[in-house]
């Protein structure tokens, strides 16, 4: 299909917002506000004081993808790790983008997503992630779909 393309990005930690910022780039041009450094402040600046209790209780759990708390004591601390870019201090020391982080997108850019994972077993591999609502960041993109 013409209106469907896949693009290989190396697993580093800044994926999932490469992969966002080439989708958008191809559909509308490439803005300075798609970059990665700016998805990424855009996610910490919408972490809250819950977010933060949250993810703690999970790295105190041990919950897989939570190692990234080591250390974080406050949620600025949060806010300033989750700014790292994989680039910068490599896949290992950064924080990927989670369910939390591809909400925000979402919702910001008003873009449906359609994730794929190919840790799970076929029928439980994807994920959609609707938006809220279309237009809330005066970015909205229409009726587009990210894979």
């Amino acid at each position: 299909d013409e209106k469907v393309s896949i693009d290989y990005i190396e697993a580093c930690g800044d994926c999932f917002y490469l992969a966002i910022e080439s989708a958008l780039s191809e559909i509308c041009g490439w803005q300075p506000y798609y970059a990665v450094a700016t998805q990424r402040q855009l996610v910490a600046s919408q972490m809250s004081e819950e977010t933060f209790q949250l993810y703690s209780l999970l790295h105190d759990q041990q919950a897989e993808g939570f190692g990234f708390m080591k250390g974080v004591e406050t949620l600025e601390q949060l806010r300033r790790r989750v700014l790292l870019r994989g680039k910068q201090v490599g896949a290992h020391r950064c924080v990927w983008a989670d369910g939390f982080a591809m909400e925000v997108i979402a919702n910001h850019f008003g873009v449906l997503l359609l994730i794929m994972d190919e840790r799970f077993h076929e029928s439980s591999m994807f994920t959609r992630i609707v938006p809220r609502r279309h237009g809330e960041s005066g970015h909205d993109l229409g009726d587009n779909s990210m894979v």
